[in-house]
Order: C-alpha cells, then structure tokens, then sequence
C-alpha cells in the first residue's frame, strides 16, 4: 500500500518536473527567438546601410521620377511641349500605362521595403514581450 502512495506522489512529480520543464524550454524557445529576431533586424539594418552608401538605384529612381513628371517638366519648358508629351502618354494602350506605372511603382516601393520589415519586426518583438 505505501509503495502504491510512494508510487502515486512520484508520477505526480513526474508530470509537475515535465511541465515545469516543458514551461522551461517554451520560454527558452521565446528568448532564442526574440534573440533571432534582433540579430536579423541587426543584420538587415547594416545591409540596407551598405546598400545606401553604395546606392546603385539612384539612375533608376532618377529615370521612374522623370518618366512620371515629363509632362510637368515640358510644360514648364514650353506649353507645346508639354500638350506633345501629355498626347503621347494618352496615345498608350491601358496595358502599356499600367506596365510603366507598375514598374516605377516597383522603383519606388523597393526602396521602402526595409521600412516595412523593420516595423514588423518590431511588432513581433513587442507581441512577444507580451
């Protein structure tokens, strides 16, 4: 009958040592993780810095600014100039406009991606320190 009891009290602390050390290494997971996180946050930082300083898209932005403000910038050069480019832009099928915007979108959206990254990464980590 006490081996029974002896028996009984250990497999409850069997199954309270397992919880508390399933406990144990769910927040060890957490910290590795949010530790993860703040590397790669670390480390896409100094590339996007790196990126910056070696700015190859620079032309490229340059190109997608002018391609979109042409009409403005040849009207503030000559009024008739401007009417030609404005019907030329009208002279495009839907397609064609929609590829050029798409692609000077794309310019322009590249650019803010490390933005948008890092801000959700830091929604991670605070939804974690919750």
């Amino acid at each position: 009958m006490i081996s029974l009891i002896v028996d009984g009290v250990k497999t409850v602390f069997g199954w309270l040592g397992e919880k508390s050390k399933a406990k144990h290494e769910r927040s060890m997971a957490a910290l590795e993780l949010e530790k993860r996180l703040l590397l790669s946050q670390q480390e896409s930082n100094s590339k996007w810095e790196i990126a910056q300083l070696n700015d190859k898209d620079k032309l490229l932005r340059w190109a997608a600014f002018i391609l979109f403000a042409s009409p403005l910038l040849a009207s503030l050069i000559s009024p008739e100039w401007g009417h030609k480019v404005q019907e030329a832009w009208h002279m495009l099928k839907d397609w064609q406009s929609n590829v050029l915007s798409g692609m000077c979108l794309a310019v322009f959206g590249m650019r803010s991606i490390p933005n948008v990254i890092g801000s959700a990464i830091g929604s991670i980590k605070e939804a974690l320190k919750k």
